[in-house]
């Protein structure tokens, strides 16, 4: 698994030592609204992958220039941020072992983020 993000690299350090955190925080199920969000992504994750001492379960990629996401068409023309770039789609792409892809989700951003939706 690799994630993509147009989000700065220290901006994803800073995101993954939040969940490594959380994710071994002895009260997980009493932190605020937010935190139940970064519950459920920890649960869906660790089903498949398990977190090795610090460390993060997958890569995830800067793409601060949004040239990978212009590639994969990941961008939504229709909503802008607040300087006027276009946001990031959601997208899930599945390939097999030999490097077909075998079935690709993409919804707007607006839509938000419904990781059981993918995992079932």
């Amino acid at each position: 698994m690799i994630a993509l993000s147009c989000d700065s690299a220290e901006s994803h350090r800073k995101w993954i030592d939040d969940i490594v955190a959380y994710a071994n925080s002895p009260n997980v199920t009493s932190k605020i609204s937010y935190f139940l969000y970064l519950s459920l992504l920890i649960q869906i994750i660790s089903k498949f992958f398990s977190f090795q001492g610090d460390g993060f379960p997958f890569e995830i990629i800067a793409d601060e220039e949004r040239k990978l996401a212009v590639q994969l068409e990941m961008l939504d023309p229709a909503e802008k941020d607040s300087k006027g770039m276009p946001l990031t789609a959601r997208a899930v792409f599945i390939i097999d072992p030999k490097k077909m892809l075998r079935a690709q989700i993409l919804y707007p951003a607006t839509t938000g983020r419904n990781f059981e939706y993918v995992n079932n």
